[in-house]
This record gives C-alpha cells, structure tokens and sequence, in this order.
C-alpha cells in the first residue's frame, strides 16, 4: 500500500494535505514523507509509523536516539552514505547490528551490509528519510577524511600556474582613456578572456552581469584621483572585495596604493610592467582555480548530502557549476525547502515555497543552518526554465542582498523607531 492511503487511513493526514504534498513532489521531485514532514503536517512519529508498514519493517526515530562512537565505527562513511543507511544500536548478546535505512527493500541492501560488516547479524530499520541525512552527517563528520590538495601550490611553481586556464575572464575599467593596448595584448597572449570598459557605467553594468573572475581598475592620476574613482564605484554598489581586483598604476607609486590595499584591493600593479601584470594575475587565476577545485573536493567528500554548516548553497553551487552536472538540489532550512535544478551545471530554475527564479536563491543564500542534497537527473526530468542569468550573476546579487538587508539590520539597531 502506498505511504499517502496509509496515513490517511490511519488519520495522520488529510486528503488536502496529501495532495498539497504530491503536487509539490510532481513539480520539485523528492519524497512525499519529506515534503509532509516539512510542511508541518505529520510528525516523525507519525510517518515512521507509517513507512514501518509500508515497508513491513520495524520503524526507529532517529531524533530520539544517541548512538554510541563504537556503534558508527561499525560502518565506514563511504559505505553509509552511499547506501543511506546509519548504525545505530548493537545487540552484543546476539551480535545483530541495527541499521536505519529510508529504504529497506533497497535491492542488494543487506547482503552488501553483510559484506561490509562481516560476521555480523543486520536487523533494517526504516527512518524518516530528512532525519536519517541530518544523523547521517551529525555522527560521522568528525570521520570523513577530505581528500585533495591540503596546502596551496607554491606561488613559486611556475608550471602549476601556468597549467590553469579556467577563471580567466578579465575585466579592465580604463576610465581616462590610457593607452593599455600592450597591456591588453600581454594578458591575451598568456589565455586571458580580456575586455575593456571605457566608462564606469559600461564597467559596473558588466560587473552586474557576474561574467568576470578578476577586474582590473586602471587610473593614471594621482592617489586622490584614484581614490574619487574608487569611491565613485562604491557608491554605485561596486565591492572590490567580492571579485579579485587589483588596481593598475600609471605615473603613481605602487606605494601610494597601500590605503586602497586595505579596503580590500588584491595588489597594485605597474601598468609599465606588462610581463609583472602577467604573472600576478595568473597567481590570482591559479589561486581561484585552486579554491573552485578544493569546493568540489570537498563536496564530493561530504557525498551527495550535506549541511549548511558544512557547507553553505553559495559554496554548493559554485562548487556544482564547473563539474557540469545536470542535478536537482534540494535544501530544507527554517521550515522550507528550496530546490534548484542545474542543465549541465547551469541553474535553470529555483522555487522555495512559492517564490520562483533568482528570488528564491536570495531567499536562502542567508540561511546557515539546514541539510541539502544533490541528486542526479536526467535531462527529460529538468521543469521549465524560470532563471536565466549566470550563476555567478544570481550569486553575487544574493550576497550582494543579503548584505543590504545586514547593514539594515545593524541600522535598525543602532537607531531604533522609538527615537
């Protein structure tokens, strides 16, 4: 019998209810136990009750349950996040191992538990599926072992920096009209994807569109002349802190540079030294490179489950978009869910309880605490698109909201309506 004719027989739901539930599911994908949990319509208790018979297994409320460190040691982490399954109990006087599962019929599921953990008795239990991941990451992220590099490559390593090619999408503001052709030509010749703007307003209106990985802010007027420039920017919403951008000199001394340097510049460049220019950015495409591979190494080490904590959805989705994945993403947080559908890593849609496109990422870029989970689709299973900006655009709007709300926040506080 199917979950939703089992609660409402059992009076856990109502027929609204399981339809709110199933439409939902058809749009968004996921399971109808995680959306009615999520929704506040039936308890854990309620629905593990109810799997307990759907499944004919005896069901466990993880959310009640402190399991022993020798007990989580009985599985390795690879083997329960593949499978989705958790350790949880062991009855030594008949040596059987209790092991919760969202799914116990899984095909293979126990003999390949048995082989896991041999000379052992396995007793499935069936868990409701959102709390099994929450458990899941609680006890064994302490024993996840991240793979991948541990330090930076040396700056030093000429071949290492030289071998990455992938964010080095260039951005260069030249307001007053200096000849930086040599410049251009130098950045081209080493693979940089170069574009010059010669305004600020085609500047900002570019770094609105989030196409670029590092700028580059040439003025060849004084220290004052610079800093009106920076500040004109800033007024106009520019950061120099959210993209790598570093500020290329004329007649002006390197040093005059150091207060831009503080506000959150990442070097002062000659522009008279081309081959200099060169190489610092390729430091600073190497480094990007580097930070982009160390995210995926670092999800694919939590597995296709995660939390917020671990790792939050501005680094998920950065870490997703390069692999060229085509997925659904799910992430439960503060009584909602958002779900994202990625077309070979590109986000193509967003909807968080009724909020669509971009509006939806912004509504959770701020959460901090929650669980999310990547899952594999086929093209066929992708919905309509409702987001057509690139990810880094949608990305850099989200923080770029989320720090207005953040300095509303602090003002509010600071001047309260009373006064």
């Amino acid at each position: 019998m199917r979950l939703d004719e089992i609660l409402l027989r059992r009076g856990l739901a109502t027929s609204t209810q399981i339809q709110e539930a199933l439409e939902y599911q058809k749009r968004n994908g996921g399971r109808i136990e995680s959306h009615l949990f999520r929704f506040g319509y039936v308890d854990e208790s309620g629905l593990v009750s109810g799997l307990s018979e759907q499944f004919g297994c005896e069901g466990i409320r993880l959310s009640d349950v402190e399991i022993p460190e020798p007990v989580i040691a009985m599985i390795e982490p690879e083997i329960a996040f593949a499978k989705l399954v958790l350790p949880f109990a062991h009855d030594t006087a008949t040596n059987t191992l209790h092991v919760a599962s969202e799914n116990p019929r899984e095909e293979n599921l126990r003999e390949d538990l048995t082989a896991a953990v041999p000379d052992t008795n396995i007793r499935l239990f069936v868990a409701l599926s959102d709390i099994l991941k929450v458990a899941l990451i609680a006890n064994y992220r302490a024993r996840v072992t991240y793979a991948g590099k541990e330090e930076r490559p040396s700056e030093r390593d000429d071949t290492w920096l030289n071998q990455n090619t992938s964010h080095g999408r260039v951005l260069i503001l030249d307001a007053d009209g200096t000849d930086i052709r040599t410049c251009e030509h130098a950045l081209r010749e080493a693979g940089f994807d170069t574009w010059v703007a010669r305004s600020t307003d085609t500047f900002m209106d570019q770094f609105a569109s989030g196409r670029f990985d590092i700028l580059l802010l040439m003025h060849s007027g004084t220290c004052e002349e610079v800093r009106r420039l920076v500040d004109n920017l800033s007024v106009q919403g520019f950061e120099p802190d959210v993209l790598p951008t570093c500020l290329l000199t004329g007649d002006l001394p390197v040093g005059a540079c150091t207060p831009l340097l503080r506000d959150g510049f990442a070097d002062a460049i000659p522009m008279s030294d081309p081959e200099l220019v060169v190489v610092k950015l390729k430091r600073l495409r190497a480094m990007l490179t580097w930070d982009a591979e160390r995210r995926f190494v670092e999800m694919k080490s939590l597995g296709t489950h995660g939390t917020l904590e671990d790792m939050n959805l501005i680094d998920l989705l950065q870490a997703l978009g390069p692999s060229f994945k085509t997925a659904r993403i799910s992430v439960t947080a503060e009584g909602k869910q958002l779900t994202v559908f990625l077309d070979k890593g590109k986000i193509i849609y967003a909807e968080c309880d009724g909020i669509t496109g971009p509006d939806a990422i912004y509504e959770a870029i701020p959460w901090t605490r929650g669980i999310w989970s990547v899952d594999p689709i086929e093209p066929g299973e992708l919905p309509d698109p409702n987001t057509f900006s690139s990810n880094e655009s949608v990305l850099l709007e989200g923080c770029r909201r989320m720090d207005d709300k953040n300095h509303s926040e602090e003002n509010d506080l600071a001047f309260p309506n009373w006064l």
